[in-house]
């Protein structure tokens, strides 16, 4: 896991919410699908990089077939939409295994995150394949 930031003091908004986007991530790489799953909103949706559509949190089988074995998230930032809702925002650099080798992937995120019962929970999820 890891996260590059640009130096600058996040907002508390980003400060309070970037430690569960970080989980969700380490929970997805380590296949902890209880754990991923707990940070997410019970009406999840999720738009893959590849552009399917997915109206539910991720089964055990799912995230073992997207395996990653490392990430980057970059310019992690969150915005507030309302009291208790965020549009959080960064990239993704993301390693993984794909036709026997490890391939590099580039990812421009959006989400949107939402407080329930106290705790900020991720809501919706949009990742974009970033081609250089």
């Amino acid at each position: 896991m890891s996260e590059k930031t640009s130096g600058a003091e996040p907002s508390a908004l980003t400060a309070a919410i970037r430690p569960r986007l970080l989980a969700i991530w380490e929970h997805y790489k380590n296949q902890e699908v209880d754990a991923h799953n707990a940070l997410l909103a019970d009406d999840y949706q999720a738009v893959f990089p590849d552009g399917t559509l997915h109206n539910r949190k991720p089964t055990a089988q799912e995230i073992a077939q997207a395996r990653m074995t490392a990430y980057t998230l970059v310019q992690v930032k969150a915005v507030p939409l309302a009291s208790d809702a965020a549009l959080v925002t960064y990239t993704a650099e993301v390693d993984g295994p794909s036709g026997g080798k490890i391939i590099h992937a580039t990812y421009q995120v959006g989400e949107v995150w939402v407080k329930r019962a106290g705790e900020w929970k991720c809501r919706y999820y949009h990742g974009t394949p970033v081609t250089k």
